[in-house]
């Protein structure tokens, strides 16, 4: 399948923290951009794999990136600005500017993943 997440975490594993949370986000951004490089690449995928990918890369891009960034902007930094030096202030502004820069792409890319999702030729 072009999507396929790792399993979940065993219950013999220790809680996850907030680093362990931004980490596995992190890990979900590089599947799902993965996967959109695979799908673009996979002209001769089945037609319901494609259209699952396209509805999945979608909806991650859509729904859950951009609660991640706000997780960043909106509660990580100003906690983070108020008790570091500036250099890693500098970092946080450069992440912030990261995500516009990336919210852009991604603005072109959902009308594309829908656009597959809907016709599979545009593929």
């Amino acid at each position: 399948m072009l999507n396929q997440i790792t399993p979940p975490r065993t219950g013999d594993q220790p809680p996850e923290d907030a680093v362990d949370l931004l980490v596995g986000c992190h890990r979900r951004i590089r599947h799902f951009t993965a996967t959109a490089v695979k799908l673009a690449r996979a002209p001769g995928a089945l037609p319901a794999e494609v259209r699952v990918t396209a509805f999945n890369v979608h909806r991650y891009y859509s729904i859950s990136l951009p609660l991640h960034e706000d997780d960043e902007d909106f509660t990580l930094r100003p906690r983070l600005d108020a008790v570091v030096g500036e250099r890693v202030r500098r970092a946080l502004a450069a992440m912030h500017d990261q995500h516009l820069a990336i919210d852009e792409l991604i603005e072109r890319l959902l009308p594309l993943l829908l656009l597959v999702e809907r016709n599979l030729e545009a593929l």
